[in-house]
């Protein structure tokens, strides 16, 4: 199994990220594919990511990461057409304390973060969101961000200009102007207005 370090998303030696208060240390798997993170901050671990494989069992993560001492996600992925679905299940010690799920495009941008309701399994409409755009050269930032009500209809939509601090709020009296900027098709617009999970394939 292969190491790398990250500092904000960028690769950095080992030797660097000693230097910083927080970095990650993130383990690959021979095919490529990320096994484990460990966050660190102030030199010290304080969250665990573990990508459970079709192999093992939520029982056999929570055995390997329940000592830890730190919080900890497992996490099993699915592909759904060109998309990539993350579920994470959250834990301390051997207890869930939350669930949730994100959808990935094939540029590896968030599309969809929704909350699931740990007693239920029931989506959390008003911890969904969804993402649509990004900045050239602020990365992680997207220029939109739409939120939704407890019924999974549209709350807002939060249009980011220039950075975080530079936006605009469109409700359902001008929402369609979001979809000219960005060109979306039917589908895409209709999958924006709601909280379902899953983007329609065309």
């Amino acid at each position: 199994m292969n190491l790398k370090y990250q500092y904000l998303g960028e690769e950095i030696s080992p030797q660097q990220a000693i230097q910083l208060n927080k970095f990650e240390k993130i383990y690959i798997l021979p095919n490529g594919e990320k096994k484990k993170v460990e966050i660190f901050k102030d030199k010290e671990i304080r969250k665990i990511n573990y990508y459970r494989d079709e192999n093992e069992t939520e029982e056999d993560a929570i055995g390997i990461l329940s000592s830890s001492g730190v919080g900890y996600n497992i996490i099993t992925r699915q592909n759904y057409n060109t998309y990539l679905i993350e579920n994470t299940n959250v834990y301390l010690g051997n207890i869930k304390i939350g669930e949730f799920k994100i959808l990935i495009d094939q540029d590896n941008e968030i599309i969809c973060f929704q909350g699931i309701d740990i007693v239920s399994n029931q989506p959390i409409f008003e911890e969904t969101t969804k993402h649509l755009g990004h900045y050239e050269d602020e990365r992680s930032t997207h220029y939109c961000t739409f939120h939704y009500n407890a019924d999974g209809s549209l709350f807002y939509c939060e249009f980011n200009y220039m950075s975080d601090y530079d936006t605009e709020e469109f409700h359902q009296d001008n929402i369609h102007l979001i979809r000219e900027k960005f060109v979306l098709t039917d589908q895409m617009y209709n999958y924006y207005l709601t909280a379902q999970f899953l983007p329609p394939l065309v």
